[in-house]
C-alpha cells in the first residue's frame, strides 16, 4: 500500500537546497522550524548550523563548535581530517548534537537550547567507538548511540559513559562496503534504521533495514537500496548520508548530500559535496524516494524565502551573504586551520589550497561574554590538592576574582603564602574585608571556562543561577561540620550556585569569613589534614538550593561530591558540593579530589561531579593568582 500526504501542487524547487560545501546533512524539525547541521573537517569554526521554515531556504545562524575551548584541530590538520557527520536531534526541550573529530578526542556529545548557541562544552564519548554517531530516544528514555559500522550502545547522554556493551546490529547490504552514517528513527510501530553505504563516492547509496525495538533485530528492505544514483549519467552523483524529517503536513521528506560533477570521466565538483532534498513516500512499511533532480517537487506549504528578500540568498558566516542560486559558490570566507581565513569559493578542489593567515575573531563574539582563567607563570600548585597545609581553594573559592582591588605588597604576600611579618598581616586583614569591598560578580564570576577541566580533559563551562543573601553559617553546614568550624567563628557566608552547560549538574561554592587570628586558622587546617575530616561523609556543605533554578530540587540527599579547604594566609575557608539537577539521589557521596582522581569508579567519579568541584576551583585559583601578579590591572 501507498502511503502519501504530500499533494502533488506542480511546483518546483531548484536542487541543491544548499549549495556548496555544506556535506553530511543531519536535520530536525521543532514545530514550523527546521535546523540542519553540516560536516566541516579540518576548518574552524565547526559544524555549521543553518535554520529553514519551509526546507528550501536556509539561513546559517551559526557555527555549533566555535570556540577554541570545544574544538581543538592541529595546525597541520590534513584535507578530509576533523569534524565529521554530526547528528542534530531536539529531545527534551533541549537540541543535541552529537560528532566526530578525528584529528583529536574523537566522539563528543554538545547541547543547547537556543539552536544560534551558546552550545556546551563538549561531553567526551570514549566509550562510542568509531565515527558517524546517531542519537535516539525511546519511550522509556533510554538513549541508543548508533554508528558507522553498523554498531550501536546505550548511552548516558548527560556523563557520556556507555551503558552495556557495544554491539554489532546491522551489516547493510550484502556486499557492499562502508556501512556509516547511520541513523534510527521511530516512525508508526517500527523502529528504522537509515544508513550509507558504498563509499561517499560514485558508488554511494542509502539503505533503510527495521525493528520492533530500537536494538533489533533488523529486517532489511527489500528494495535497498532506496536511494543510490550509481552506474546511471544522471547530473547528480554520489547520493548518500541521508537523514529524514516530517513536515507539519505529514509528509516525509530526506536532506542528503550529492555532487553535481563536470569534465570527462572520472568528473570534478570544485563546489564539493552539496545539500540536496527529496521527497519520500512510504509504501509497504517502507520509504520510497523521489527524484533527486536540480528541479524537484516543491514541499506542499507555502515557501519562505530568506529575509534578504532573495530567493535563494542565506547567509554563510553571520553576516557574510552568499551569492544567489546563480552562481553558486561565491566568495564567502571560512575559517580554516588555526584560525586562518580560507578564500571562496566555498566548495574546495581536491588538491584543497593554502589558507591566507588571518587572526580569527573572539570566540562567541561581543555577545556572549565568558571568563577564561589562564595560569600565570611561575605559580605552582603550592597548598592545594595534595593534602598538605597552606592548601589555596578547593571550590568556590574562586570568587576571589575581585583581589584587583587589592592592591600593593599586601596582596602580593597573601597570595604567596606568606602570612608572616607585617605585609602578611595585612594581607589577612584585607581579605577579612573582601565580602563588603568585591562586587558580587567578581566574587562569583556570571561564567567561568575551564580548559580541560572536565572528564578526561574535556573542557567545561560553568554558568552561575543563583548568588545567595550573605549572612549567617546556620543552614549552610551538616551539623558536625558546623561545630568544627565554631571555633574560629562566622562573620559572614556568601555562596552562590553554578550548573553546567548541559544543566545536568548543580554545585555550590561558598566563601566562608571567619573571625579566627592566623593562629586559629592553621590549627583548624591542622585538625582537617590530621583527622582525615575532609573526607567524612557526615561533614558535607549544603547545597544552596535556589527556587526557580536548576539548583531548586537539589538536597542533602542529593550532594554527590564536595570540597572544603581551610586557608591559613586568610580567615576564610572555602567550599564546594555537587550533585544532580534532575533530582536523582546519591547513595553515598565522595570527596572531590578522590572521584577526579585518575581510574576512580565510583558512581560520582563515573558521573563527573568530583570535576565540577575541583575544576571550578582550579580555573578560579589562577585567576586569583593572575590578578595578584598584576595588582594594577582589573579582571575583565
Amino acid at each position: 500500500m501507498r502511503v502519501s500526504s504530500r499533494p502533488e501542487t506542480g511546483a518546483t524547487i531548484t536542487n541543491p537546497v544548499i549549495p556548496g560545501f555544506f556535506p553530511d546533512p543531519s536535520v530536525c524539525r521543532v514545530g514550523e522550524d527546521y535546523y540542519l547541521a553540516c560536516s566541516s573537517f579540518e576548518y574552524f569554526p565547526g559544524v555549521p548550523l543553518l535554520h529553514s521554515r519551509d526546507l528550501v531556504h536556509w539561513t546559517q545562524i551559526g557555527n555549533v563548535l566555535d570556540r577554541p575551548g570545544q574544538l581543538r584541530l592541529p595546525l597541520d590538520s590534513p584535507s578530509s581530517g576533523g569534524v565529521y557527520a554530526p547528528t542534530l536531534r531536539h529531545h527534551d526541550g533541549r537540541f543535541w548534537l552529537v560528532v566526530t573529530n578525528v584529528s583529536g578526542g574523537g566522539n563528543l556529545l554538545v547541547t543547547a537550547t537556543d539552536p544560534a548557541g551558546p552550545w556546551s562544552d563538549p561531553v567526551p564519548l570514549p566509550g562510542v567507538p568509531g565515527i558517524d554517531p546517531d542519537l535516539a530516544w525511546d519511550d522509556d528514555g533510554t538513549c541508543w548511540c548508533t554508528v558507522a559500522g553498523v554498531g550501536q550502545v546505550r548511552l548516558d547522554p548527560h556523563t557520556g559513559r556507555t551503558l552495556g556493551p557495544h554491539r554489532r546490529i546491522w551489516s547493510g547490504s550484502p556486499g557492499a562496503k562502508a556501512p556509516e552514517a547511520p541513523h534510527l528513527y521511530r516512525i508508526g510501530d517500527h523502529w528504522y534504521l537509515l544508513i550509507a553505504e558504498g563509499g561517499t563516492e560514485r558508488g554511494h547509496g542509502v539503505s533503510v533495514a527495521r525493528a520492533r525495538t530500537p536494538d533489533g533485530p533488523f529486517e532489511p528492505c527489500p528494495a535497498n537500496p532506496v536511494l543510490t544514483h550509481r552506474g546511471t549519467d544522471h547530473p547528480v552523483q554520489n547520493t548518500g548520508h541521508a537523514d529524514l524529517v516530517q513536515g507539519p503536513d505529514g509528509s516525509w521528506w530526506m536532506v542528503l548530500l550529492g555532487v553535481r560533477p563536470g569534465g570527462g570521466t572520472p568528473g570534478w565538483h570544485v563546489l564539493g559535496r552539496e545539500t540536496f532534498l527529496a521527497p519520500v513516500d512510504w509504501v509497504d512499511g517502507w520509504p520510497v524516494v523521489g527524484e533527486v533532480a536540480p528541479a524537484a517537487p516543491a514541499p506542499p506549504w507555502p515557501l519562505r524565502p530568506c529575509p534578504s528578500g532573495s530567493s535563494r540568498t542565506c547567509t554563510y558566516l553571520p553576516g557574510v551573504p552568499l551569492s544567489s542560486a546563480g552562481s553558486r559558490g561565491g566568495d564567502a570566507p571560512w575559517l580554516g586551520r588555526g584560525g586562518a581565513v580560507v578564500p571562496g569559493p566555498r566548495g574546495r578542489t581536491a588538491g584543497g589550497g593554502q589558507p591566507r593567515e588571518a587572526a580569527p575573531p573572539a570566540p562567541g563574539g561581543s555577545t556572549r561574554p565568558h571568563v577564561t582563567f589562564a595560569r600565570p607563570e611561575g605559580v605552582g600548585d603550592a597548598g592545594r590538592g595534595d593534602g598538605t597545609r597552606g592548601r589555596v581553594v578547593a571550590a568556590a573559592v574562586s570568587m576571589v576574582l575581585g583581589l584587583g582591588l587589592v592592591v600593593g605588597a599586601a596582596t602580593g604576600s597573601w597570595l604567596a603564602g606568606d602570612a608572616s611579618g607585617a605585609g602578611g598581616r595585612s594581607a589577612y586583614t584585607a581579605a577579612a574585608g573582601l565580602w563588603h569591598s568585591v562586587p558580587v560578580d567578581r566574587l562569583f564570576p556570571p561564567t567561568v571556562t575551564g580548559r580541560g577541566a572536565g572528564p578526561g580533559g574535556a573542557d567545561r563551562t560553568w554558568t552561575r543561577i543563583a548568588v545567595a543573601p550573605d549572612g549567617g553559617c546556620a543552614d549552610a553546614f551538616d551539623p558536625l561540620l558546623r561545630q568544627v568550624l565554631a571555633p574560629v567563628g562566622c562573620s559572614r557566608l556568601l555562596r552562590a550556585t553554578y550548573t553546567d552547560a548541559t544543566q545536568s549538574y548543580v554545585t555550590t561554592g561558598g566563601l566562608l569569613f571567619t573571625t579566627a587570628d592566623p593562629a586559629a586558622m592553621r590549627a583548624l587546617d591542622t585538625r582537617f589534614e590530621k583527622e582525615g575530616l575532609g573526607r567524612r561523609t557526615d561533614l558535607l556543605p549544603r547545597p544552596y538550593a535556589a527556587a526557580g533554578t536548576a539548583a531548586a530540587g537539589s538536597g542533602d540527599r542529593r550532594r554527590a561530591s564536595w570540597t572544603v579547604s581551610v586557608l591559613t594566609d586568610a580567615p576564610v575557608v572555602v567550599y564546594a558540593v555537587s550533585g544532580w539537577a534532575d533530582g536523582r539521589t546519591v547513595a553515598v557521596p565522595q570527596p572531590a579530589a578522590e572521584a577526579a582522581a585518575t581510574g576512580a569508579t565510583t558512581a560520582p567519579a563515573q558521573a563527573g561531579h568530583g570535576n565540577e568541584a575541583k575544576g571550578l576551583a582550579d580555573r578560579v585559583e589562577r585567576g586569583l593568582r593572575t590578578t595578584a601578579a598584576s595588582p594594577s590591572e582589573r579582571p575583565s
